[in-house]
């Protein structure tokens, strides 16, 4: 099995394969860094042309390798993928997917809780069209805390989640919560103690559903 991984974020790149080997066994990689590509999506704020035209051509490469499937580490890349999706024969799983799938089924009010701005709509209209595909009508409060992704790449973990549970205390209603992006992992386990709801982060849900989808190619 040969995987093909896109990612925008150093830090993921650092610990997210390690996690597919420990959890599926050996996989032979091919990885793409494009942190300049999430910083044009902070700048022109929507898919412009020469986002798809960079996208298609880690996808071409990815298709050169000769890989199996693609990855995207990113919820930022959401939309643009959506527009280039048609481009390649080859399966694009993003990472976020079972995780959105999971809200839908938990309940109808979902906090979508993010730090950086690009996340956030993307997320949102993926989020919307799963629970549309579901015959689930749903409502999603989005909240988007620019401080807790500066501590958080401040190595300031403990403020990170303390920024994070300070604005989802002042939601009046909400089923479950998501983390809107794979770095924000690490604080899903003290959320979900302190407000005692579900409180789901893309990584784990994408790897369990990761191995389900390799046992049935």
């Amino acid at each position: 099995m040969k995987i093909g991984v896109l990612y925008t974020v150093k830090s993921v790149l650092d610990t997210f394969p390690q996690t597919i080997v420990e959890e599926i066994g050996p996989v032979d990689f091919v990885h793409i860094l494009d942190e300049e590509l999430l910083s044009w999506m902070k700048e022109e704020n929507k898919v412009t042309p020469r986002q798809e035209k960079r996208i298609l051509a880690h996808i071409k490469k990815f298709e050169r390798e000769q890989v199996n499937l693609i990855i995207s580490s990113c919820s930022s890349l959401g939309d643009l993928l959506q527009k280039v999706k048609d481009e390649t024969h080859l399966p694009i799983l993003k990472i976020d997917q079972p995780m959105m799938e999971e809200a839908c089924k938990i309940g109808t009010d979902i906090t979508l809780i993010g730090t950086a701005p690009t996340t956030m709509l993307p997320s949102f209209h993926h989020l919307e069209q799963i629970a549309y595909d579901m015959g689930k009508v749903i409502h999603i409060t989005p909240i988007l805390v620019e401080r807790a992704g500066e501590a958080l790449f401040s190595n300031q973990h403990e403020r990170f989640a303390t920024l994070l549970l300070e604005a989802l205390k002042l939601v009046p209603k909400q089923d479950v919560v998501i983390l809107a992006q794979a770095s924000m992992e690490n604080a899903r386990q003290s959320l979900g103690y302190e407000l005692n709801l579900p409180v789901l982060s893309s990584p784990n849900l994408f790897i369990r559903n990761l191995k389900q989808y390799l046992g049935g190619v």
